[in-house]
């Protein structure tokens, strides 16, 4: 009975082990993808892994990149300074442009083989717009800068548009949507800037270990979010899942995690020694074929065990319990 006990005790470890590693596991590996000459930047990922972007060239110019194993340049044909920052599933792209030539401003754009520019909310209020990510049903989110001094965010659904202000905030950033509609973000009032998840009109604020500063910049099907804190000066990124999780890319002196997909994969950028680096992160999970064989091995070791003690302690004629 005792050694029965061990061993149930054990199984039910290794199980819970097993299972807990599934779930829970946070270690990943980065690939380096730089595009340009410098500030690198992973703005948007898919469900494929294909990653969008933005780089600085060696004149000074941006311009967007699309990375799928290799880098090609994204640019609005005529324009100056292109920003790719979200892609959809379908390979669907939104981001911003500078209008150079006519107005001078910033305006939102979708490309899906063709140009769709500039899409910018409705009213003479609006100086500049940028698209920030689009979902799997082509509902864009973005923010746009007010004549009013104060940055709103938007939602663009079938070419009409809601505006997001959190109450009692100054600027509003619409940052990232998942399929259900959900959509993480940031705003700032007089206590500083806290992260947000909109959900069915209603907005939940988050603040990170009580740093007056919080961002939520994506967020994936699983409703697992990603964003970064200030803490000294310095970001630090993470992923919410109910709880917090830390992450950073070895040797960086920054690093700032900015979207994620349905594999958790995770694209952004860091900081070191050299510059500004794009980035992606690819969760490690451990091979469940690790997790079982060990498993088999420690219940056979203890099964040999029990046999051995069972052996030593039956006594003479005796076959043993029954």
């Amino acid at each position: 009975m005792f050694f029965r006990k061990i061993l149930l005790s054990l199984t039910a470890l290794v199980l819970i082990f097993g299972f807990s590693a599934t779930v829970h596991a946070l270690s990943y590996t980065f690939t380096t993808i730089d595009p340009g000459d410098s500030n690198n930047e992973a703005l948007g990922i898919n469900n494929d892994g294909t990653v969008v972007g933005r780089y600085k060239d060696s004149s000074g110019i941006f311009h967007g990149f699309v990375y799928d194993g290799a880098s090609s340049t994204l640019d609005l044909p005529g324009y100056f300074k292109t920003q790719a920052m979200g892609i959809n599933d379908a390979g669907k792209i939104v981001g911003m442009s500078y209008d150079k030539s006519i107005d001078g401003a910033h305006h939102s754009f979708l490309y899906d083989g063709n140009w769709s520019y500039p899409i910018d909310p409705p009213g003479s209020n609006v100086v500049d717009s940028l698209a920030e990510d689009i979902n799997n049903f082509d509902v864009m989110v973005g923010r746009y800068w007010d004549t009013d001094g104060f940055f709103y965010g938007y939602v663009r659904t079938g070419g009409v548009f809601n505006i997001l202000h959190a109450p009692g905030s100054g600027n509003t950033l619409a940052e990232g949507i998942n399929d259900a509609g959900k959509i993480a973000g940031t705003y700032g009032d007089a206590n500083g800037t806290h992260g947000f998840l909109y959900n069915g009109g209603s907005y939940s604020t988050f603040d990170i270990l009580g740093s007056s500063e919080t961002r939520f910049t994506d967020i994936n099907n699983a409703d697992k979010i990603v964003g970064r804190y200030m803490d000294n000066g310095i970001y630090h990124s993470f992923i919410y899942n109910g709880t917090y999780s830390m992450i950073a890319v070895p040797g960086a002196t920054e690093t700032r995690v900015i979207k994620i997909n349905d594999a958790d994969q995770i694209v952004g950028t860091y900081y070191d020694g050299s510059g500004m680096h794009a980035f992606i992160g690819t969760p490690v999970v451990p091979e469940p074929s690790t997790i079982f064989l060990f498993g088999s091995g420690l219940i056979g070791l203890i099964s040999f065990k029990r046999n051995l003690f069972l052996k030593r302690e039956a006594p003479h004629g005796s076959r043993g319990p029954r």
